[in-house]
């Protein structure tokens, strides 16, 4: 309700799109250990989880390129800064999900305005120069092709596959809401 009158989605949008850049330089000042690509330490913080931050940049690229090429003045080069931070905050995740969802949400952007479709197309080419020269992103991302050699892929298809059976065995009202009812039935159950 707070930004739904006059310009005020707009400034909500903007917000959004320029704010989780900071959460990266936040995350990079608290552990500058993740700018090690040797290393792999996964940028998370100050987000609970690696793959929730990548999630949110991977929604806040979308909305840094509309303020970089709709704003003007100090805006659009909060905009723009945004936008590198965050495209550097997504790559350090080491979030294979939010790398594709962040794609699919650029080419969605691309199809709906034409007038962005430049910058899609440099951050497209430096995310696959890098995806394809920096070892540790490569092997990330090839891992998706070797699925039963990665324990976490392993477990979470379990998960998925033990989730599906206790939806089965509750089809009308499940666990409960949330997904801590659904780990206490995955628990009890397996």
């Amino acid at each position: 309700d707070l930004f739904s009158g006059g310009d005020r989605p707009k400034l909500l949008l903007r917000l959004l799109g320029v704010l989780p850049g900071l959460l990266v330089v936040r995350g990079i000042m608290t552990d500058p250990s993740v700018l090690s690509l040797t290393q792999m330490n996964r940028f998370g913080f100050p987000l609970a989880h690696p793959n929730i931050a990548g999630y949110v940049f991977s929604v806040g690229i979308p909305l840094a390129i509309a303020v970089l090429t709709n704003e003007r003045g100090w805006l659009r080069g909060l905009g723009g800064f945004s936008l590198g931070a965050e495209f550097v905050g997504l790559i350090l995740t080491y979030s294979r999900t939010a790398w594709a969802a962040c794609v699919v949400s650029l080419l969605g952007l691309g199809v709906m305005d034409k007038g962005v479709r430049r910058v899609i197309l440099i951050l497209g080419l430096i995310g696959f120069v890098l995806l394809v020269t920096v070892g540790p992103l490569r092997s990330r991302l090839l891992s998706l092709l070797e699925v039963t050699k990665d324990a976490d892929d392993l477990w979470r298809l379990q998960a998925m596959v033990h989730a599906v059976y206790l939806g089965l065995e509750r089809p009308l009202l499940g666990h409960g809401y949330g997904r801590d009812h659904l780990r206490s039935g995955l628990r009890a159950r397996y």
